[in-house]
């Protein structure tokens, strides 16, 4: 059975709603049925079907209805969510202004963003579930963790290049390169070391580091609201992981 994981609903500017989920075990082969409902006990609106674990929603006041529900549902499991709508007006403008000007302003490469979720299984690689323990030193399907991720996505957004950096390293007489960015995007999504970034045509990166977040208190909630974050950006190479997230084959 594959479970739906994760499911957020946040609201993210005025207008807009980026729902999430995962999978467990992972698969991007499921076709999922997106519901809204204005109100619990309304009849559920279908309001999109996908193989992708994310939609980003808007129209109307589905973003400021505290009420508004999504349902996420497949042939084998059903989640539903409140929206989530922390922060306030003066924020969702910030925030939208910045989206608007990586979109529009010529700022921003358009990428594809895969978010790390927490659930994971047992790598059938390199972990062997008898002796319980990681028999690989090296492996081409997880992360050296012994676990497949599970992920949420992906998700488009743009995002802006701030500087780019190689570091070489001397290993027994191999110049080994390694490629970083420093990147900048907005609220849409919200990354964490782990999430992997298809940017562009410049190549598939991992997150690097702890996101720096630009953030400012609600003057309704009193709660940090993010309206952009500044991250680290690792290049990588097959056989890395995240070759085996659909979008990412070549």
């Amino acid at each position: 059975m594959i479970k739906i994981i994760e499911l957020t609903a946040k609201r993210k500017t005025n207008s807009n709603v980026l729902v999430m989920w995962g999978s467990l075990p992972y698969s991007s082969s499921v076709s999922y049925n997106v519901y809204r409902q204005r109100n619990e006990g309304d009849e559920k609106t279908l309001i999109a079907t996908t193989k992708i674990k994310s939609i980003i929603d808007s129209g109307g006041d589905i973003a400021s209805n505290p009420n508004t529900i999504y349902t996420i549902q497949s042939d084998e499991d059903e989640q539903s969510v409140f929206v989530d709508g922390s922060g306030d007006n003066l924020l969702y403008c910030m925030a939208e202004d910045i989206l608007w000007d990586l979109e529009y302003g010529g700022r921003g490469v358009v990428s594809k963003i895969y978010c790390k979720a927490e659930g994971n299984e047992k790598c059938p690689e390199c972990y062997d579930s008898i002796l319980k323990k990681i028999v690989k030193s090296s492996c081409s399907t997880c992360d050296g963790s012994g676990s497949i991720n599970a992920f949420k996505g992906p998700v488009d957004s743009f995002v802006r290049i701030l500087e780019k950096r190689k570091d070489v390293q001397l290993q027994i007489n191999i110049e080994n390169k390694t490629s970083y960015l420093s990147v900048m995007l907005g609220n849409i999504p919200l990354l964490k070391r782990g999430d992997v970034i298809i940017l562009g045509n410049n190549g598939r990166y991992i997150v690097n580091s702890v996101p720096d977040l630009i953030e400012h208190v609600g003057l309704n909630d009193r709660k940090n609201f993010t309206i952009s974050q500044t991250i680290l950006l690792k290049q990588v190479y097959k056989p890395h992981y995240a070759f085996t997230l659909e979008g990412f084959n070549e």
